[in-house]
């Protein structure tokens, strides 16, 4: 599917589908972040934050084998609700169910298949999820498609963080059971509405043989390598934002001895910006091309990673919204990317579930990369006044320069 430079206007009908299209994001965001920011908590009964780390970097490790799995049979299953929306019907319970039995398990072992079980589900949502928006969303809209996504992604991550805190305040498991019930609801409602539209967009299911099934991904690797270059580029970015994820608290709390307070308030300006960016970046890459504007993105994103690596001046925090508006950019804009170099011959789902895929290499990596370096670079070392914390801003900007040549090697998609 070729990339379309086109500066078509959404029409209101479009743009009230691309938000409900959305919608699903701010449930999986609302959900994973629920998972990794209060499973914390109740892991501080059982065990210290070296064995909570290992147990949230499962999401990586499902990342990839699940994707890749789940895309290949949505190409190839029939229903009448079509391949995509049975995946997400399914997953939709287990999800929950993983949410829900968290707080209330009573020993480590337990937590644990809790959290395999949500990750799972995820996974199992996700990548039929995403690969409805290649089969219903035109070339033209695909930025302003992900812009939304990006949005919903925000408010998702925001009713975590924000009103996680405080329904935890007032019943330990009650973030848990919210995040489960918006999963519930928003999959029913997102089904009922989008269901019309995917039987009307459904074309006859390619039924390949058993071989040509197995190897649709290894097939889409083989013959398109702007797609590799893509998805690589897509791991190291994931690389970058997960190392930051990871330690950027501890980089304000720790590093630069922080308030909470102060932490909170600066990450906040950051959501409310990444909030902002989203839709704008989806606008932009629909006018003058998605390869464009994530490439000059990254400039800024990678410039602005490095710039602790000399100085944690207070300026730098001036610096923060214009960099999360770059990042945000940077990590609304991949899928759409890809959704350019998928070819139409019923292989969408085995290319988002390598969409996936790489996004795993990126979250195992990016902490495993930035822990190392900090660790390095404590009290001893390059970074000792920031007790290493300083590091991971060096991980982050080497990954997203390194990803710099891999984007080129998607121009020949716009040519």
């Amino acid at each position: 599917m070729a990339a379309t430079k086109g500066r078509a206007r959404a029409t209101w009908a479009q743009q009230r589908f691309l938000v409900v299209l959305g919608l699903p994001t701010l449930a999986l965001a609302l959900g994973a972040t629920t998972i990794s920011s209060y499973v914390p908590v109740l892991l501080r009964d059982f065990t210290g934050p070296l064995v909570s780390g290992a147990l949230l970097a499962t999401e990586g490790v499902f990342a990839l084998f699940v994707p890749t799995i789940v895309g290949r049979m949505s190409d190839r299953t029939r229903s009448r609700l079509g391949g995509r929306l049975p995946f997400l019907l399914v997953a939709a319970p287990m999800a929950a169910l993983g949410l829900i039995a968290a707080p209330f398990a009573n020993s480590l072992l337990l937590i644990a298949l809790a959290i395999a079980v949500f990750y799972i589900a995820y996974f199992i949502y996700f990548t039929p999820y995403m690969a409805l928006y290649p089969d219903l969303v035109d070339d033209e809209l695909a930025g302003r498609a992900q812009g939304s996504v990006g949005a919903w992604r925000e408010v998702g991550l925001g009713l975590a963080l924000v009103g996680g805190g405080l329904l935890i305040s007032l019943w330990r498991p009650l973030p848990f059971v919210f995040a489960a019930a918006v999963i519930l609801v928003i999959t029913a409602v997102f089904v009922w509405r989008v269901r019309g539209p995917v039987m009307a967009a459904r074309s006859p299911v390619r039924t390949p043989s058993g071989g040509r099934t197995r190897g649709a991904s290894r097939r889409l690797l083989r013959r398109r390598p702007e797609l590799r270059a893509a998805l690589a580029a897509n791991a190291l970015w994931e690389t970058a934002l997960s190392a930051l994820r990871a330690f950027v608290v501890l980089f304000f709390i720790v590093g630069l001895d922080r308030s909470p307070a102060f932490t909170s308030a600066v990450l906040g300006g950051v959501v409310l910006a990444a909030f902002v960016a989203a839709p704008v970046a989806g606008v932009l890459a629909d006018r003058f091309s998605h390869q464009r504007v994530i490439g000059i993105s990254l400039w800024v994103y990678a410039i602005g990673l490095s710039l602790p690596l000399f100085t944690t001046g207070p300026w730098v925090i001036v610096a923060l919204p214009f960099v999360a508006f770059a990042a945000t950019t940077v990590m609304t804009l991949p899928f759409a990317l890809i959704m350019s170099l998928m070819p139409r011959d019923g292989d969408n789902g085995a290319a988002t579930g390598l969409f996936g895929l790489s996004r795993g290499v990126g979250l195992i990596a990016g902490p495993l990369l930035a822990g190392a370096a900090i660790a390095a670079s404590g009290s001893t070392g390059l970074f000792a006044d920031t007790e290493g914390y300083t590091a991971l801003f060096g991980v982050g900007a080497l990954a997203l320069f390194a990803s710099m040549p891999l984007l080129r090697r998607t121009r020949a998609a716009y040519d």
